[in-house]
Order: C-alpha cells, then structure tokens, then sequence
C-alpha cells in the first residue's frame, strides 16, 4: 500500500513536468526516483531533472512517507517541485539557446535577452568604429555563436570545429567562400564564448573576412581584433584590463621581430593576444606611427604588396625605444599619443650666455628642451608658471606637492636612444648633469593619470658661468 501510494503520486508529477526537448531524440523531464523503499517502511523521494545529453541536474530528498502520509504525497512532491522551479530554474535548467536580431548582427545565444539586447549593443558600436576606421561598410548581416554555457546548448547545434576553442573558454571565426555570378562571396561565422570581450574580438575578425576576404597576417588580425574589442571613439588611452597591462609590464619582453613574425607564444592565447595588441595600439596611436599605419593595414587586408618592413623599416630605433618605454610604464589610462617621443626637435649644446626657454605642459609626456647637456657641467634652471595635477586642483609650481610629489618638474636626458634615471632639477637655481644627453622635461605625475592635467610651465636652461 506504501509503493502503491508514493507510485501514484511519482507517476502523476513525471507526467506533470516532462516535455519534449530541441531535438527528436531527446527528452527533458522532472521525475521522482525513490532512493530506498526498503528502509524500515519508510519511502525516500528524490527530485530530479535531466536535459539528455548534459546531464546536468538537481536533486532533493523528500523526507519520509509512511502509510499515514501517502494520500497527501501527491501535495506534497508537487509543492517541492514548484519551490525548486521557483529558486532554481535559472541554474538548473539553463538558459536555452535563441536567436537575436540587430542591424549588422544575427545572434544564436543562451544569454538572456537583456544580455543579449545589450551584447548586441556593444558589437555595433564596434562595427561602426572599425568600419570607419578601415573606411569599407559592413554589406551582409554577420552571424554569431555567443555561448554563456555549452550544457545548454542541443547536440549537433554549433560546428565541431569550434568546440575545442569554446570548451578552452576562447572563440573561432570559420569563413568560406563561393563563387556567386562571377563574383567571390565570403561568408564568416564566428563562434565565442560569453567571457570579456571574445565576442567583439571575433566579430571584428567576421568583419574583416567579409569585407576583404582576410584577416591579414596573424601579428595585425588579432592585434586589430583586440583593438577593435576594447575600441572607444576618440580615445588613445589604454582601456586594457589591469591584469593584462600588468602582464605586459612585467613579463619577459616580446620584440617587435617577435611579434611580427609570430613569435609570441601559443596561438589563441590572451598572452600571446597580449603582445600583438600592446605594439598595433602602440602604432595605431602614436603621433609619430598612426599615419603609415593605416595604409599598412589597408594593403595588407587588399593583398597588396607591402610589409611592416617597408613601411618603418628606417624608424624601427625609434620605434623600438618607444615601444619599450611604452610597456615599461603602460598601465590602465596610459596615453600613447599624449607621450609620443619628439624626434624632430634639434639639440644643441648651449654657448656660454645662450639662455633657452621651453614650455612644458602638463598634460603631455616627456618633452624636448632642444638643449644637449654635458656630464659634469652645471647649468642654472628658472621656472615660471603654474599647473594642475587633476581637473580643478589646486595650482601647483614645479616644485610639485611636498607630500605625494606630483606635480614636481621632472627631467631625464636621452643618448643613443638611451634614458637616463628620472631626476628633479630645482625650480630655481643649478644642477649638475649626471650623464651627457639630450635635455627632456615633464609634470610628474602617475602615467596612467595625465591627460586630465593642466597647465604649462616655461623652464630656462642657461650654461653656469659664474666662476
């Protein structure tokens, strides 16, 4: 009489719960197991629910049913079983795949749809960026895989050949092409994960197979594509995360040969990722590279014939110091157009009574006096003018704040693209120079932190000649 009741009331809820699935094949169901009915008369229920293929489930032991209980068995199984549909369908039963629509986008998603609304966003925000960037519009609505969680998604739903990288929580793009009227059609699908920005990054590969039919080479494909995932108009700033600037900053360093050549590490890493990013933001921004690098990039996605070589062979030392000075100090704000190298400004060792002014601002990097200094020789320095180290901040002279030290006049020397250590002359009076070299000034300030500062100081060098 026990089983017959409990069966009763398990045979009703499976019934109650159980629905066909996405595919023929597969059934989704909640049912009621009895884990013990041997157990001194006593019956143990369990609640479980299955999605075929996953196997994902969640399970609660229902306390004991004797005789007495039986009749209200039906009652109770189904009052738990609508609790844990209440607390726990979002974790347990997963969000099933569906599809969104934007302008450029068709996205097959398990995201919510306010995830996914807002995901779609982001991609044609990006869209527009890199495609007036590149200057060629987008012309086919692009398609996309974004995957929060594989479990939910049905068999045979995404192409085996992206489930390796989906399962290394990373992404793919798969492109092919087809003659159409005597004209070459490239389709692209891109396959990501939910995680960061991995959907922007292939979505800008997708792009880039439509609109050209490559990527280019590996070293400027997944540059680009990180650029293009963490692209904000008009900003030269970096907006990398913390961990991968610190990563930059303190890992063992990748030449420019390195990455350009393809030397960087495992391929599909945020690591290797990483260095190819740092040195086409670095060229994408610098004042000194952005405008060859451009056509660069346009003749390597239009196969034409050109190579990184060409196009910076005869800079390549000065682009190598400041690709290094770059990754010595890059961190989160760091502006790389801001502290573009002055390679134009001519030095000169100064002729007793010659007095040279420069202005220095706050706002900029390392800027040239035109002054080559002498080890050894004193110089007298005069300053007058006053900056800002934050937006609406007191008003500081070159001796800076006495207690966190921004703000003060700091100067380096350059020889043989060499720097020397940072050193503060007085705001008024002579110094002695350390090490010969070019003469360079700035605001001191934390690097990631100067493009908010105002202000400018004009700063006189004049030889010492009072003995």
């Amino acid at each position: 009489m026990e089983r017959c009741a409990a069966g009763k009331a398990r045979k009703r809820l499976g019934s109650l719960w159980t629905a066909p699935g996405r595919d023929n094949d597969e059934m989704r169901r909640l049912r009621v197991a009895p884990l013990d009915t041997t157990r001194g008369g006593w019956s143990l229920f369990q609640l479980q629910y299955r999605t075929g293929s996953t196997g994902s489930a969640f399970r609660v032991s229902v306390g004991r049913m004797n005789q007495s209980l039986a009749d209200r068995g039906n009652v109770m199984l189904r009052t738990i079983a609508s609790v844990m549909l209440l607390c726990c369908s979002a974790n347990a039963f997963g969000q099933q795949p569906a599809e969104y629509r934007s302008k450029n986008f068709l996205m097959r998603t398990d995201l919510s749809k306010d995830q996914a609304t807002a995901l779609l966003e982001k991609l044609e925000t990006m869209l527009g960026l890199i495609s007036k960037y590149w200057a060629v519009p987008n012309r086919q609505r692009l398609e996309c895989y974004v995957v929060a969680d594989l479990k939910n998604w049905p068999a045979n739903s995404i192409d085996p050949r992206a489930l390796e990288s989906l399962q290394a929580k990373s992404g793919v793009t798969l492109a092919g092409a087809k003659r159409l009227r005597n004209q070459t059609v490239v389709r692209a699908i891109s396959y990501s994960t939910a995680h960061k920005t991995i959907a922007q990054h292939e979505a800008v590969h997708a792009y880039c197979y439509t609109a050209f039919g490559t990527c280019g080479p590996q070293w400027y494909a997944e540059g680009m594509a990180e650029m293009g995932a963490m692209w904000i108009e008009g900003e030269t700033r970096v907006t990398a995360p913390r961990y991968r600037t610190e990563f930059l900053r303190r890992s063992e360093r990748k030449s420019i040969k390195d990455i350009t050549q393809g030397q960087t590490g495992k391929i599909g890493s945020w690591r290797t990722y990483s260095w190819r990013w740092a040195l086409c933001h670095l060229l994408a921004n610098n004042k000194n590279y952005a405008q060859r690098f451009r056509p660069l990039g346009m003749a390597l996605l239009t196969r034409k014939r050109d190579s990184f070589g060409n196009t910076y062979g005869k800079y390549l030392k000065e682009m190598e110091f400041e690709y290094n000075f770059f990754l010595d100090r890059i961190q989160p704000g760091f502006d790389v157009a801001a502290c573009s190298w002055d390679w134009n400004t001519r030095f000169r060792k100064l002729k007793p009574g010659k007095v040279n002014k420069s202005i220095v601002r706050a706002n900029l990097g390392f800027q040239a006096t035109g002054v080559e200094v002498v080890a050894g020789e004193t110089y007298k320095i005069a300053t007058d003018g006053k900056w800002r180290v934050e937006k609406d901040g007191a008003q500081l002279t070159a001796t800076g704040d006495k207690t966190s030290k921004r703000g003060v006049l700091e100067a380096v020397t350059l020889s043989k693209y060499q720097l020397s250590k940072p050193f503060e002359p007085p705001a008024s009076g002579t110094f002695t120079a350390k090490e010969s070299g070019d003469l360079y000034f700035r605001c001191r300030d934390s690097w990631g932190n100067i493009t908010d500062n105002e202000g400018q100081i004009i700063v006189s060098v004049s030889p010492n000649t009072a003995d």
